[in-house]
């Protein structure tokens, strides 16, 4: 299945990126892919020992939309992991159309929310084709992919061959509520 190769390529680089980002601040500890797991790993801060729950996704924002997320089945298992575990899970979004590391707890993007643009974006959370949108208004901008971790994602990207990016200046008016 190539398709959940490229997806495994793309998350172990995301973990590398995140790894890379915050490395002296936290020790990270991801669950082995081929098994289920409730989070794609945790993280244990060094100055105050908080375990924070990890969900990483090397997933690109919408082209036409200020939003990305996931699988609605995944939402479903993060909210029952977050009860089951007590852990509200932080969701990080390794995006290689900006170029940006970005997220939030699950708890602050799953806040009503209304649309930025009426007639043109949806209400969030917004469920549409089995999969939950969250607005890029909801996340923390936590960093810039490093150059050659941003041309490897591109080249795993599965988007047409033609696909232009948006240039990262695009984004940068987003007014963050998070």
């Amino acid at each position: 299945m190539v398709t959940k190769q490229i997806s495994f390529s793309k998350g172990a680089i995301g973990q590398g990126c995140v790894e890379q980002m915050f490395a002296g601040e936290a020790v990270f500890y991801w669950t082995d892919e081929e098994t289920s797991h409730p989070f794609d790993g945790i993280a244990l801060e060094w100055e105050t020992y908080d375990i924070i729950a990890i969900e990483i996704k090397a997933k690109a924002a919408r082209t036409w939309y200020r939003d990305t997320g996931f699988d609605v089945a995944q939402w479903d298992r993060l909210t029952r992991a977050r009860e089951e575990y007590g852990k509200d899970p932080f969701c990080v979004f390794v995006d290689e159309a900006i170029g940006w590391v970005y997220g939030n707890y699950l708890s602050v993007l799953e806040r009503p929310r209304p649309s930025e643009r009426p007639g043109r974006d949806p209400d969030y959370p917004c469920v549409k084709n089995g999969i939950v949108y969250f607005p890029l208004r909801a996340m923390k901008k936590l960093g810039d992919i490093p150059a050659d971790q941003l041309a490897e994602l591109r080249h795993l990207s599965q988007r047409n061959g033609d696909f232009e990016y948006p240039d990262a200046d695009h984004y940068e008016d987003l007014e963050s509520d998070a």
